[in-house]
């Protein structure tokens, strides 16, 4: 076969596409294409090839042809060096505990209760609606389910220790035998008593999620209606499981429920070799090239949209976020997707777009520092897109709006801007914020206002694997589905996700931290923008925004008084003790900062953890941060003044 028409093939697998459909002169993002397809297309030609094309030199703007062209001139010259080569292989002892990814760290504290926005389960919760349910078999064949999808996926049986690291339970632990699972029997109740029960399961399921360190990560429901009708809750932490994971859950949970004799393909590795192998990167040229590209840019880089808030948010203490949502049906929805093509933008840089100029709009500066949640599964392993785990990651991404230009405009620039912050995601955004936090002199939240789209094929081929029929589960109805979410640290975040063929905008909010109707008039500016987007003059009108275009430096915080030196008396001597070794230092000063020292918020917990061990209490972590400073915390240890 010639290497145009491996290129072909490629492009018709990774689209789901017959060869028919893919010619020459047509662009990948037209076909249905996107960013992170763009990933599994590189590593294809890597791997059928052996051209190693860098992930910043194919675009989704670019033909078939052109991606031809580029493997003849680069595909065996400096391109290699770009591209890290890890393998992922079996760990020795797959139960042995093994560390928790950025990400997974930041949901993780973010659980713990002392940092700004932090909530005590940081969850992903969705239920969805069943009909023409066997009400006499549906309860023993999700119970049934649920016993084979513990065996099947393994992150399913993980559990989170007390100092952050993460194991896998064996497959013959006894808790499979005993999976999450509640039934509730309102068959004859009234619809409105039914209703209402529905309404406060999804509160209690919403507002408290699954703990891993004291049990599984997830927790499923099955509520039985009148009328051979029923509705399915499930629970996910976000530090076990992302997004993608919540669709693998429920395809997999309902295909074993259907029919017991279901065999999903066995997994020949576990989210933990995953894991060993993505740490693996971290010793790579390519990990330091991005490390230092995002370092470089550090110092200039602007502060997240100054949004108008009534309360500070350390002192708002939030039993969750509220939601407004839009659905696009699949008419509309194509339309839009159809627009953004004739544009050469993703649908997810036309809504970043739109999402960045409200922002703007509302907070008088062009220039933002904007959080992204990315799906971020490295193609390692062919098993690596079945599986649940926390997989995503998150990307920084600093813009810079044009004061006035119209909109097709601003949305290419964007769509450069944060495809060059995403060719940089070795470095996870998590790793970055820690820097500048640490470089600003804060220990705030640095972007919590976040954009999270994760529309395109990928998520497109998941929900083409359900079914219509689920045997005594019945008929599901997707576009019937309620979903909440608890992210610690996030103030904001807009999110766009498919069901069903159709596009759901979604905002996650703190309203606490917001006056009057101000989130209102933002989100039907996001919305009436996105359906604006399906008529040219949506693209051809200008846009125009006053205000600074400078980053706003951040005010540094209140420096302890603490005078420096080397550590006196018995517990800044082990205080400075327990610092040295976990900050792999040879001393430290009664005066330092254990987070300017290079400590983050795990490392934190894990100190605080150890100088508790021999005590019969020990300073919480709300304690330590009001001055994470040495002499501070053993005059805490202590129970005497600095």
């Amino acid at each position: 076969m010639s290497e145009h028409a491996q290129l072909a093939e490629i492009w018709a697998e990774v689209l789901g596409l017959g060869a028919a459909e893919i010619r020459d002169d047509v662009t990948f993002l037209s076909l249905g294409g996107d960013s992170l397809l763009v990933v599994r297309v590189a590593a294809l030609v890597r791997q059928r090839l052996g051209a190693r094309l860098a992930i910043t030199q194919i675009q989704p703007v670019h033909t078939l042809a052109e991606l031809a062209e580029l493997v003849r001139h680069h595909g065996a010259d400096g391109a290699a060096a770009q591209s890290p080569q890890v393998r992922v292989s079996r760990r020795p002892d797959t139960e042995a505990p093994f560390e928790l990814l950025p990400l997974q760290q930041a949901y993780f504290v973010g659980q713990q209760g002392a940092w700004e926005l932090s909530h005590d389960s940081a969850h992903y919760y969705i239920d969805f609606a069943l009909s023409d349910v066997d009400d006499e078999f549906a309860a023993e064949a999700i119970e049934d389910g649920l016993r084979q999808l513990m065996i099947h996926q393994p992150v399913l049986r993980a559990r989170i220790s007390a100092d952050g690291r993460q194991n896998i339970l064996p497959a013959d632990d006894p808790s499979v035998d005993e999976p999450p699972l509640r039934v509730h029997d309102l068959r004859d109740a009234s619809d409105d008593e039914a209703d209402a029960e529905v309404g406060r399961i999804r509160d209690e399921m919403g507002g408290t999620g699954p703990d891993p360190r004291h049990g599984p990560g997830f927790a499923v429901r099955l509520s039985l209606l009148p009328k051979a009708r029923a509705r399915v809750h499930i629970a996910l932490n976000l530090a076990l499981a992302d997004g993608w994971s919540a669709r693998v859950f429920m395809r997999d949970l309902l295909t074993l429920a259907a029919d017991p004799n279901a065999m999903l393909p066995p997994m020949l590795i576990d989210f933990g070799d995953y894991v060993d192998a993505v740490r693996r990167l971290r010793t790579t040229p390519q990990w330091q090239r991005d490390r230092d590209w995002w370092w470089e840019r550090l110092d200039t880089m602007p502060t997240a949209p100054a949004l108008p808030l009534v309360a500070d948010p350390a002192e708002v203490h939030a039993t969750g976020m509220a939601l407004r949502e839009r659905v696009f049906e699949l008419s509309e929805w194509t339309g839009v997707k159809q627009a953004c093509f004739r544009h050469d933008v993703t649908p997810s840089a036309a809504f970043t777009t739109v999402y960045a100029c409200a922002l703007a709009k509302l907070t008088g500066n062009r220039r933002m520092l904007l959080n992204t949640l990315q799906a971020n599964r490295h193609p390692l392993h062919p098993d690596v897109d079945r599986m649940i785990g926390a997989f995503s990651s998150t990307v920084l991404v600093p813009l810079e709006l044009p004061e006035r230009a119209e909109f097709g405009e601003v949305a290419k620039s964007v769509a450069a801007q944060l495809n060059e912050a995403l060719s940089h995601n070795l470095v996870s955004g998590v790793e970055v914020a820690r820097e500048l936090a640490r470089r600003r002199g804060t220990r705030r939240p640095i972007a919590p206002v976040v954009m999270q789209s994760a529309v395109g094929s990928m998520m497109t081929m998941l929900d083409e694997g359900l079914q219509d029929d689920y045997g005594p589960l019945g008929v599901l109805d997707e576009r019937d589905h309620h979903n909440r979410i608890r992210t610690p640290q996030v103030m904001l975040e807009l999110r766009a996700y498919e069901a069903a063929g159709d596009m759901v905008l979604s905002m996650a909010s703190i309203d606490e931290l917001f006056d009057g109707d101000v989130l209102d008039i933002l989100f039907r500016e996001v919305v009436d923008r996105v359906s604006g987007l399906v008529r040219e003059e949506g693209w051809a009108q200008v846009v125009q925004l006053h205000g600074d275009a400078q980053p706003v430096h951040q005010v540094q915080e209140p420096r302890s008084t603490v005078r420096p030196g080397p550590a006196q008396g018995n517990a800044e001597l082990e205080v400075a003790a327990v610092w040295a070794e976990i900050l792999g230092l040879s001393e430290v000063d009664r005066s330092a900062n254990f987070f300017e020292l290079g400590g983050d918020s795990l490392m934190a917990i894990r100190m605080l953890r150890r100088l508790g061990r021999d005590r019969a209490t020990t300073p919480s972590p709300g304690d330590f941060l009001r001055s994470p400073v040495l002499a501070d915390l053993a005059a805490l240890l202590d129970g005497s003044g600095s």
